[in-house]
């Protein structure tokens, strides 16, 4: 099979596109090309895409596939007639239509299951830099719920920011983030940046951040009696009196998260321990009354997000970690220009179901296994969000060893591996557990 689809005559079946990711002797680029030259004979549900997921089809696999789709709605007679020819109808059998008579348009269907827009999504939209420091700006690129990796960005506005002749670039790691540092120069004020994508398909609408430079001084200038004359040894100029530090408002050297940060927890749930903000002057003197607004990245705040400081200064916030795993959870907190952020770290949640792969196709109630061989069975646990879940106590049993015996189970940190090895024939039970869930299977014995 994989011999005529290389030829692009035939169109794949699920079960070839499993083959192909599974055999790994096509690259993934060799198979979008495969597909976009022999399309697709199914229209892919839901499961399917989640089960092409999960063998290593990324979202260019899936829009080859759906682009197919399209085609061969509009054209359905070219779709069927891929490796077989209809026969020819005679011409005087064909009816004649009038020569005004145009066809009736073939409606496209709009797929239910077309993969969601590129968004970047920056973990803090304002933040403030001291003049001739260096400004980090973190983005995380998504389709959808999922992170997306490999991808380079451009940070528009920041050669302007940084003074240097062209913009800053990043490229998406495997969790989706791309980081840029960007050196800035001496002239305060608010720069606007903007997130885009170098070349292919556009972000769904701008992801823009704010920088705000703050805290430079103007170079001296020359005097008019010094102004063109040769270096010679002066007297020693007055000394300067010392700046005054601004007292009764918020100072942004002293004010900040001062506990809470750097939490790990499971997505979803709300961390331990709430974030401490503390909110003081440039004397160091705390200031109470002062309102904070709470914004967060990949997570949620748990009640209002704004709150006023207590009388040593504090106002605490209670965060909830966000549904990926492994994507950080930023939280900001602003007072006008002032702003400062503190990380979290979600990890995936207890498992609450288990995913079954043979073959690189999920199992649902039934197991076909041939008599006298070996089946290699992968398990999964996925947290309520879909996160990859460890799995502890792996184990399997069946109704009749004389008909399917477990022969092998492993434990790896992604699940596990189960080995059946099937009788002569027959139909028996076969039960799956680990972390206190079950799945339960008839296994079918083919002789």
């Amino acid at each position: 099979m994989g011999e005529l689809n290389a030829q692009g005559t035939d169109a794949l079946r699920k079960t070839d596109l499993v083959r192909l990711l599974t055999a790994n002797t096509q690259t993934l680029p060799q198979i979008v090309a495969l597909v976009r030259r022999s399309c697709v004979s199914f229209t892919p549900t839901a499961r399917d895409r989640q089960d092409l997921a999960e063998l290593g089809g990324d979202t260019t696999l899936l829009k080859a596939i759906d682009q197919c789709v399209r085609e061969r709605a509009v054209t359905p007679a070219a779709s069927s007639a891929r490796g077989t020819r209809p026969a020819a109808t005679p011409p005087a059998a064909r009816p004649r239509p009038p020569a005004s008579s145009q066809p009736e348009p073939i409606p496209v269907p709009r797929l239910a299951d077309v993969p969601p827009p590129l968004v970047a999504v920056p973990l803090s939209s304002r933040m403030s830099v001291a003049a001739g420091g260096t400004a980090t700006v973190t983005v995380v690129l998504k389709q959808g719920a999922d992170p997306v990796s490999g991808i380079r960005l451009v940070l528009r506005g920041s050669a302007r920011l940084s003074g240097s002749d062209s913009d800053a670039m990043a490229v998406t790691d495997d969790h989706g983030i791309a980081l840029f540092r960007i050196p800035v120069g001496s002239n305060p004020g608010t720069n606007r940046l903007t997130v885009a994508k170098v070349g292919g398909d556009s972000l769904n609408g701008p992801a823009e951040i704010q920088v705000s430079v703050v805290g430079s001084r103007p170079p001296e200038r020359p005097t008019a009696s010094t102004a063109g004359q040769p270096d010679r040894p002066t007297a020693a100029p007055p000394e300067r009196p010392t700046p005054t530090v601004p007292l009764g408002r918020p100072f942004a050297e002293r004010t900040g998260f001062v506990s809470g940060a750097n939490q790990r927890g499971a997505a979803g749930e709300v961390a331990s321990q709430p974030l401490v903000y503390e909110v003081r002057d440039g004397a160091g003197r705390p200031l109470g009354g002062v309102g904070v607004l709470f914004s967060v990245t990949n997570g949620e705040i748990v009640g209002t997000a704004s709150s006023l400081t207590d009388s040593i200064g504090r106002t605490r916030v209670r965060v909830q970690f966000g549904e990926r795993a492994g994507v950080p959870t930023v939280v900001t907190g602003t007072i006008g220009d002032i702003v400062h952020d503190a990380t979290l770290y979600p990890g995936s949640g207890a498992p609450t179901r288990l995913v079954v792969l043979s073959g690189g196709n999920a199992m649902v109630g039934e197991l076909v296994l041939l008599g006298g061989r070996a089946t290699e069975l992968r398990i999964y646990g996925r947290d309520r969000f879909g996160n990859v879940a460890p799995l502890e106590g792996l184990r399997a049993s069946s109704g009749d060893e004389r008909i399917v015996r477990v022969t092998e189970v492993t434990s790896d940190s992604g699940g596990g591996s189960i080995t059946l090895t099937a009788g002569k024939g027959g139909s028996t039970g076969v039960v799956i557990e680990g972390s206190g869930l079950r799945a339960d299977y008839t296994a079918q014995v083919h002789p």
